[in-house]
């Protein structure tokens, strides 16, 4: 027997709500996954710029306080520029290729000051030369003296017991170069010797000292890391799959840069017109007057 019942259906208002629901719950939905994906996009870590060390080379300049007559004095002294030497290191190597840069270009710069402070004096300078082996048998043969300043540093990297060499930090420059970079501390100690010397025997006559004393630095230096990249396979379950790659900053040692040869022109610009000042004082004329006759006396003694 057939059944005439007739199956009810929904009335039409609550289906409309359901459908209305639905649409609005998926949008709700994307809306969400949006805010969310909004919220995950962050701004790229800001990055450094990188130090500049424009006026490193640029030197103080030393003026006499007085000026005799040019050649006035009866004396030819010849000037070398100034000569550098380190004691034995504490810790790690603290003078760097860079540093001695430094102290070429500080020498050169103090050379050409020391020639002005004889002429200042009325004395005839020959120089100045960048060492003693340059010196040509003429000029030595024809001259009274030869004067230098040597310079014995004492130059230390701390230890990390002595509160150096902090723990390696990651940083981004400009450019998005990736480095390490690392904080220390360094110790440059100064003892400035001012010597007079017979030319053709370079036997030492005079010597006078300045202590410059020791400070503490502190210095940064950052090695560059580079960028290198991994492939590996991610299998898709299904006999398949695709190659992924990934990449990472790797360490070298190579240097981006390194703040110690500032430090080190930093103690010396500062030093400078206490070291030329000195020089000025021990450098008297009188003095240099008797040396003469003694540099003669050494040459009729060996025979030149």
């Amino acid at each position: 027997m057939a059944d005439n019942r007739k199956k009810k259906r929904a009335p039409l208002g609550v289906l409309e709500f359901s459908l209305v629901s639905v649409v609005a719950f998926a949008a709700g939905l994307f809306l969400v996954s949006l805010s969310c994906a909004t919220n995950n996009n962050y701004a790229p870590p800001p990055s450094r710029s990188l130090p500049t060390f424009a006026d490193m080379y640029n030197w103080p300049k030393y003026t006499p306080p007085e000026a005799a007559k040019p050649a006035s004095v009866p004396l030819t002294v010849i000037t070398v520029n100034p000569d550098h030497n380190q004691t034995l290191l504490k810790f790690g190597t603290a003078v760097t290729l860079a540093m001695s840069k430094v102290f070429a270009s500080f020498s050169s710069s103090m050379g050409q000051d020391f020639e002005a402070v004889m002429v200042a004096k009325g004395i005839t300078a020959k120089g100045p030369f960048e060492s003693y082996d340059e010196i040509t048998y003429t000029d030595k043969e024809t001259s009274d003296l030869v004067m230098q300043v040597v310079i014995i540093f004492d130059i230390n990297d701390l230890s990390p017991m002595e509160g150096g060499l902090n723990e390696l930090r990651t940083d981004v420059f400009e450019g998005g170069v990736h480095a390490r970079v690392r904080n220390g501390k360094m110790s440059i100690g100064a003892k400035v010797f001012y010597y007079m010397y017979e030319p053709l025997s370079k036997e030492k006559m005079w010597v006078k000292k300045l202590d410059l004393g020791t400070e503490e630095y502190t210095y940064e230096m950052a090695y560059k890391d580079k960028q290198e990249a991994y492939q590996e396979f991610v299998s898709d379950g299904c006999g398949g799959g695709h190659y992924y790659t990934s990449y990472k900053y790797v360490g070298t040692t190579e240097v981006l840069y390194d703040t110690k040869p500032y430090m080190l022109a930093t103690k010396l610009k500062n030093e400078y017109a206490k070291i030329m000042g000195a020089g000025w004082t021990y450098f008297d004329v009188e003095e240099m007057k008797n040396m003469k006759t003694r540099s003669l006396e050494i040459r009729q003694k060996k025979r030149y």
